[in-house]
């Protein structure tokens, strides 16, 4: 389950089966019925790369016009990452295509997680290769803006320069925002540089390390 920042709706999956499910968006005041927003019963996947939890990896934009979800097809094991309009006013948008990551055997981008919006515009989200297999961090924090339909790597731990991108060297291990809604603070696990602390400016969507090398937190 999902709840929007102005905490006016939520986002739910069901279906008759674990791989036949849907996105639903309910008013939490009732006045209006849930809104079936996908139509192609499908697995959808769990939280990835955020944390592990039973919940489906859902995220509904500030006012609850956009919903992002991944999806877990059962003819491949690579993940797909989603956003679409609640009301139905266009088609759903993929952002996990091949022209934005690698998707072949060798570095395949597979999974997709940390779902979180800034206002209805712009999505957040960790993507690399399957997080259960490698042993060190392989993902980076994206940013994808509706408006102009441009995916930017925020962190740029990768050899990538440009897409399509093959993943990072980064894990997250936790964040918070602070209490007026600028900042993000996250921890991120460099491998063999410990877990440090990061800042993300969620108005300029710059992001800095605010704690020495070698300093791990934890």
């Amino acid at each position: 389950m999902a709840v929007n920042e102005d905490r006016t709706h939520v986002a739910v999956v069901a279906g008759t089966t674990s791989s036949t499910l849907d996105v639903y968006v309910v008013a939490q005041d009732k006045t209006v019925a849930p809104k079936r927003v996908t139509t192609m019963e499908t697995a959808i996947d769990d939280a990835g790369m955020l944390f592990e939890s039973p919940y489906p990896a859902l995220a509904l934009s500030k006012t609850a016009s956009f919903v992002a979800y991944v999806t877990k097809p059962s003819a491949t094991p690579a993940s797909t990452l989603w956003i679409a309009a609640v009301d139905g006013s266009s088609a759903p948008v993929e952002l996990s295509t091949a022209q934005n990551f690698h998707r072949g055997a060798t570095n395949m981008v597979d999974e997709f997680g940390g779902l979180q919006w800034v206002g209805d515009d712009d999505l957040l989200f960790w993507a690399g290769p399957n997080y259960k297999l490698p042993s060190l961090p392989a993902t980076d924090l994206f940013r994808y803006h509706r408006g102009t339909a441009t995916l930017s790597n925020l962190s740029n731990s990768g050899a990538d320069l440009a897409a399509p991108w093959s993943g990072g060297t980064l894990e997250w291990d936790g964040g918070w925002r602070s209490p007026n809604g600028r900042y993000l603070y996250m921890l991120l696990d460099g491998g063999g540089q410990g877990t440090s602390l990061h800042v993300l400016d969620l108005q300029t969507f710059t992001m800095l390390r605010m704690s020495p090398l070698g300093v791990d937190i934890t």
